[in-house]
């Protein structure tokens, strides 16, 4: 997550090379941090298209755009005589890097919520679609550098994955590691004398062991930022690790801790106290400076063993993948009964309503049931600020396979639009109308179109209701990606079908299906809306008379949602504290099973 001021200190000693190398050469290993690569990618294919008026949710690429880009871009680096040997993608991150990732957090909902209190009546729109312009990372592309009001979109590195493990020339490079990806980079990058390409100065402070040093000293490290593409080839800044320290004198781990320890001190300075801290050791001096600090920064650079990080070929989604391998550090890096901890992506929602991820959270807890007794401690926006709250475990009912095997295509449609309008329900309040549902049915029917093509009556326009429920869905999509990544990991039944993301999560398309959605996604969204209000009239028949009927303390109807967990007491404790949603007592979150209510 960087140092200050490394790259600036070191960028002198870096430089310029062409690939391929004149005269010819073998081609060289490349090894990619896969995070920094689809946040770099993103970036520029986002530059890359024309600058139009609008709103981020007009202005974002489509994911399919996206990964179209992506393979582009690896294709011209291969071009380039630069070998793609692995993209590596954060497994686990260490619980020092925890208050950095909130800060991050916290960042992301600060722009949300300006955003939001600039435009909170209205969004603006985009009165004409953009002109045509020439895709990112082709010869004609031109790339305007432009700043973006809120944060990468939430499922970047699932679309970047799922491009990857799809693509045959790629499939094979992909691999989720149970540490931080730029650890297993720089191992590689120093066994074979290759280069890292990353986003990240912290690559420079892995040291070669002293024998690697004098056999092959070449390894190197490149930024994005330093990469231009030249069709066919690319000229890069390359910053070769073991020569710097060489030129330099000093250790670069140790100086990089003395820049943390120091980060406005000139480089000059830093460099002259280095040499006299050495110089005291090497006379036998006791240093403090290599105290107990020191050896704690030294080990966050330590390489892996080799053989750990696995072959590659079936990446799980990085936020997946640290909850599930959790689950092996439960007796070393966790107290006695502690859950593990999931950093749901930030989505792009309505600050001032509810959690977009109470959606889906009963089909999160059923996955945490898989693998955890207790629970999970979940990371995500609640109110106005980033907090904490324990989801307890759901035991996973033998309806699942019913849920996903019932003999219903595109059977997740139904779950997700029932999810949101249970939501709703849950809290109290009257469902979207139902052009957004079917909004929503014809965006996550993948393969459907309309049953005629019909001109819109009026410009496509997103509203701050439309935000909310694309975000819905997308909570209700992720938790289901949950649900499936744990039970393949867990060896239980997988799901026969599930879109990914670029297949059933698209701004554009749910906007189209709000006037174009065909007879399948209508009736599907009668269906749901016809079992609602029956349960509305159920519950008004007799309900709020019958003091054994769970209630929620307050005279008005439960959901059959809380009827079906038993929430009585639950909801009981909702109403004698303000702001706390069902199911939550201080920081826990109680869930009915979702599997059995679907099952109705």
């Amino acid at each position: 997550m960087g140092i200050p001021h490394l790259y600036t200190h070191l960028r002198p000693y870096a430089h310029p090379e062409t690939f391929p190398p004149s005269p010819p050469a073998p081609p060289t290993p490349l090894f990619i941090d896969g995070p920094g690569l689809a946040h770099h990618v993103y970036q520029l294919a986002l530059c890359s298209t024309p600058q139009a008026s609008g709103n981020p949710w007009d202005a974002a690429l489509s994911y399919s755009t996206f990964q179209t880009a992506l393979i582009r871009y690896l294709d011209e680096l291969s071009a380039a005589q630069l070998h793609i040997r692995k993209i590596y993608f954060d497994g686990h991150l260490p619980a020092s890097k925890r208050p950095t990732r909130h800060s991050r957090l916290d960042d992301a909902l600060r722009r949300l919520k300006s955003y939001h209190s600039l435009h909170a009546h209205s969004l603006p729109t985009r009165a004409t679609p953009p002109p045509p312009s020439a895709p990112a990372f082709t010869q004609h592309a031109v790339c305007t550098p432009r700043t973006t009001p809120l944060s990468a979109p939430p499922f970047i590195l699932s679309a970047t994955i799922d491009a990857l493990t799809s693509h045959a020339t790629y499939t094979s490079t992909v691999s989720t590691v149970p540490a931080e990806a730029e650890s297993y980079c720089a191992r590689d990058a120093i066994n074979t004398g290759g280069i890292v390409l990353t986003g990240d100065s912290d690559l420079l402070l892995f040291a070669a062991a002293p024998q690697q040093q004098q056999q092959n000293n070449g390894w190197g490290v490149i930024m994005f930022r330093d990469v231009t593409l030249t069709f066919p080839g690319a000229v890069c800044v390359v910053f070769r690790p073991c020569a710097i320290a060489g030129t330099l004198g000093v250790d670069l781990a140790f100086l990089g801790y003395l820049l943390q320890a120091d980060p406005h001190a000139t480089f000059p300075v830093l460099q002259q106290r280095v040499r006299r801290i050495e110089e005291r050791k090497r006379s036998g001096v006791a240093v403090g400076e290599y105290g107990k600090g020191w050896r704690e920064f030294r080990a966050v650079y330590e390489l892996p063993g080799e053989g750990e990080g696995g072959e590659g070929g079936g990446g799980v989604e990085p936020r997946i993948a640290e909850l599930l391998d959790s689950r092996g550090r439960g007796e070393e890096g966790q107290g006695e009964g502690e859950a593990g901890r999931m950093w749901l992506p930030f989505l792009w929602e309505d600050p001032g309503r509810g959690s977009a991820w109470d959606a889906g959270r009963a089909v999160r807890a059923g996955a945490y049931g898989l693998v955890f007794k207790e629970g999970v401690m979940e990371v995500c926006r609640r109110g106005q600020r980033i907090s904490e709250a324990f989801i307890r475990s759901m035991e996973s009912a033998g309806v699942l396979k019913r849920l996903v095997r019932g003999g219903e295509d595109h059977w997740w449609v139904r779950t997700i639009v029932e999810d949101v309008v249970g939501v709703y329900e849950d809290r109290g309040q009257t469902p979207p109308e139902r052009s957004l549902l079917e909004g929503l049915a014809y965006m996550l029917s993948a393969s459907s179109s309309p049953t005629a093509v019909a001109e819109r009556s009026g410009p496509r326009r997103w509203t701050w209701e439309k935000v909310q429920v694309f975000a819905m869905a997308q909570a209700a999509w992720y938790s289901l990606l949950v649900l499936k990544e744990v039970l393949a990991a867990t060896g239980k039944d997988q799901f026969e079908a599930f879109p990914s993301v670029a297949e059933c999560i698209d701004g554009s398309r749910f906007l189209d299906g709000v006037t174009l959605a065909g007879e399948n996604e209508k009736k599907v969204v009668r269906e749901v809306m016809a079992a609602y209000y029956a349960r509305i009239r159920n519950a008004d028949d007799g309900e709020d008379i019958d003091i054994d009927t769970p209630g929620n303390g307050n005279g008005k109807r439960s959901s059959s949602r809380e009827l079906l967990a038993g929430a009585s007491s639950e909801k009981k404790k909702k109403k004698r504290g303000k702001g706390k949603k069902l199911g939550e007592s201080s920081n826990t979150v109680d869930t009915g099973n979702i599997f059995e209510v679907l099952a109705d």
